[in-house]
This record gives structure tokens, C-alpha cells and sequence, in this order.
């Protein structure tokens, strides 16, 4: 007959073992079942191969979800047959998503393998998982691996489930990328824009300029492709509150005359078209919001981005003549 191996539970008493996180924690004896250890194929469960390669690995700290507060007991107890010392347990809060459920792949939930596929940088998520459910001393936010490392409590972890933020973990990467160096950033972004865009017809230097225009603009990599679609299609589509805007009745004259110092421009450069700007300012006498806004939506097709007159070289001479003709 076949038959397994198990472990002999207590009937009576408490077990109770010591959590950095939640504290004592007693459990029954008697709602413990009697492991099994030996499935009936003669291979060892998972329970119990595990307590025994953290034994022989000399694992003497047990991090995991607090799901398994109510099991670590008949961990303990195998850890007792032995005649081993027992872990400490630091049992740690559950990240849920932003329905308020368990992350799960099949529910379409990011992978860290995922995010540094879309161009998140693995310091980046590092820092920003940390905080997930931990809180440091102060009111800093961004760690480097070693301040981490320096600054972690575990008694600082919260006994309270985390929400997932994609936004945060947004902000956080943004901080990182601010810092990359040039090649670091291409890195992350151009096989994104080669892969979503046809560059044949553009040159090398003009794509790496485009990615550092928008360093500051991005905060993960397949970000540069959202942010620099206008560069890549004939038409420009305005959403609702850029045709709110456009409504102004100064707005028609000040795209003129600003369409007029960009035929003058013979020399394409940037310091050339920033005098086309002043011009426009003084000519068609507006200024501040009035004199960019219009300009860069009737250009782009957004309300704002990065410096104007280095967008406005990268388009294209006949580019923007054309969007602003529209």
C-alpha cells in the first residue's frame, strides 16, 4: 500500500514563537495537522525540504509573507525534532494591488523583470519596493543600496497591507534616470523608439538628441516613446483642453507672425529660432504663457514639454511651417 510519512503534532498546548513584526504569536496545538514530510512517492514536501536546506545553508533570519504566520509553528516544531536552533522570523505585510487585491500575474500585475523590459532601472524599484510596508526614521525617500542597508529597521515594518503605486514607483525611477549618464540613458530608451518608430530616415545624433531633450521629461524608459510621438506622425491631435486654449482671439495672431519669423529663418539653429521668439513677443506684443502656449500647441500638440526652442529645431524646419499653416 502506498503510504506517506508525517510528523507527530501535539494535541495540547501552545506554540509560540517570536516575530520581529508582529510580536509573540501563539498558536494552538491542536488545530496543527500532522505534516506530512515524505509524499508517497518518496520525495520530501516542500515544508519540510525547506526547513531542512535553510538548516544546512545556515539560514538564521526567515523573511516571508504573513500568510504563513499560523504555519511557521509546524516549522518550529521540525526545527525542535532536530534539535536545531530556530530562525528568526520576520513575517511581512501583504502588497496589494491598486484594487485592494494580492499582486498576481495572471491578473496582469508587473514582474521585476517586466518593469526592467519597459525601462525601469533595478535601483530604482529596489528603493521603491523597500518602502513598501517600511518606513525609515526620517523623511527621505530616495536610498541609495548601502543607506538602505544603513538605515533599516525591522521593527519598522508595518503590520498593515502596502498598495502597489505605479505612479510612485514612477516618481521614484524619475529621479534615477535624472541622474544617468548619457549612455546609460540611451541605453534604456532607443531600442524603444527603433522598436515603436521607423529611425531609417533620421540621423544617430539627432535621435540621441531627442532622448536627452526629454531626460527630465521621462520617468521610465518606453516612456520616450509616448512623449515624443509628435515627432514621428505628419498630424498633430489636440485634446480638449489644448482647443479650449486655442480659442483666444489673439491666438490667430500670434501664430502668424510667429509663422512669418520662421520662413525668415535661413539658418535652422536654436539661437535663431529663440530670436524668432522675441520677435514674435514684440511684434505681435504678447508674452509669458500667451506667446509659448499657443506656439507649442500648434507645434506639438501638447501644453507642455521640454524647452521650446530646441523642440521646435528637432521638428523641422518645414515640419513645424507646415503644423503651423494648419
Amino acid at each position: 500500500m502506498p503510504y506517506v510519512i508525517r510528523q507527530k503534532m501535539p494535541k495540547e498546548g501552545v506554540s509560540t514563537y517570536e516575530d520581529l513584526v508582529y510580536g509573540k504569536i501563539r498558536v494552538e496545538n491542536r488545530i496543527l495537522e500532522d505534516q506530512i514530510l515524505l509524499k508517497s512517492d518518496g520525495y520530501p514536501t516542500y515544508n519540510f525540504a525547506n526547513v531542512v536546506d535553510d538548516h544546512l545553508m545556515h539560514i538564521n533570519v526567515v523573511a516571508r509573507g504573513n500568510e504563513y504566520v499560523m504555519s511557521t509553528p509546524k516549522y518550529n516544531l521540525l526545527y525542535d525534532a532536530f534539535g536545531w536552533e530556530r530562525p528568526t522570523y520576520i513575517h511581512l505585510p501583504m502588497v496589494l494591488g491598486s484594487d485592494g487585491q494580492k499582486l498576481s500575474k495572471r491578473n496582469g500585475d508587473a514582474s521585476f523583470m517586466d518593469l526592467y523590459h519597459e525601462g525601469y532601472l533595478p535601483e530604482a524599484i529596489v528603493n521603491y519596493l523597500a518602502l513598501l510596508g517600511w518606513s525609515p526614521n526620517s523623511n527621505q525617500e530616495i536610498f541609495t543600496l548601502d543607506e538602505l542597508i544603513k538605515e533599516f529597521d525591522p521593527k519598522r515594518i508595518s503590520k498593515s497591507p502596502s498598495i502597489y503605486d505605479e505612479k510612485k514607483l514612477q516618481w521614484v525611477n524619475a529621479h534615477y534616470i535624472k541622474k544617468l549618464d548619457d549612455e546609460k540613458l540611451f541605453e534604456i530608451t532607443i531600442p524603444h523608439l527603433k522598436e515603436a518608430y521607423d529611425l531609417d530616415k533620421y540621423s544617430e545624433d539627432w535621435v540621441k538628441e531627442l532622448v536627452l531633450l526629454y531626460k527630465d521629461h521621462i520617468s521610465y524608459g518606453k516612456e520616450i516613446v509616448e512623449v515624443t510621438e509628435m515627432f514621428f506622425h505628419d498630424k498633430v491631435t489636440l485634446n480638449e483642453e489644448c482647443m479650449e486654449f486655442m480659442k483666444d482671439e489673439s491666438i490667430a495672431n500670434t501664430l502668424k507672425v510667429f509663422k512669418e519669423e520662421i520662413e525668415a529663418i535661413e539658418d535652422w539653429t536654436v539661437e535663431n529660432i529663440k530670436e524668432a521668439i522675441n520677435h514674435t513677443k514684440e511684434k505681435a506684443n504678447v508674452k509669458g504663457k500667451m506667446l509659448f502656449m499657443p506656439i507649442r500647441i500648434q507645434v506639438t500638440g501638447v501644453m507642455h514639454g521640454p524647452e521650446l526652442p530646441n523642440t521646435i529645431h528637432l521638428l523641422g524646419k518645414d515640419v513645424v511651417l507646415k503644423r503651423l499653416g494648419e
